[in-house]
């Protein structure tokens, strides 16, 4: 009888350990998901485009400009 209760004890053991591990499993993949959040979102602000840049007349722009003998600053 003492044995059928070890028995079945590290079973239930052996359950824990299981579920314990599936556990550290879902923890530690819950932590690559926010770390990959973290650096998708850096990577997104390093290479967004900036608005300052966007602003700016184009090269083909500029060289028309001085082409034609306008200046930058000089309205149409």
């Amino acid at each position: 009888m003492a044995t059928l209760k070890r028995q079945q004890h590290m079973k239930e053991e052996h359950k824990l350990a299981d579920t314990l591990c599936f556990i550290t499993q879902v923890f530690a993949v819950h932590q690559m998901d926010q770390k990959m959040d973290s650096v998708l979102r850096i990577l997104k602000e390093q290479f967004s485009p900036k608005p300052e840049l966007r602003s700016k007349p184009s090269i083909r722009r500029v060289t028309i400009q001085k082409c034609m003998g306008a200046s930058i600053d000089d309205g149409p």
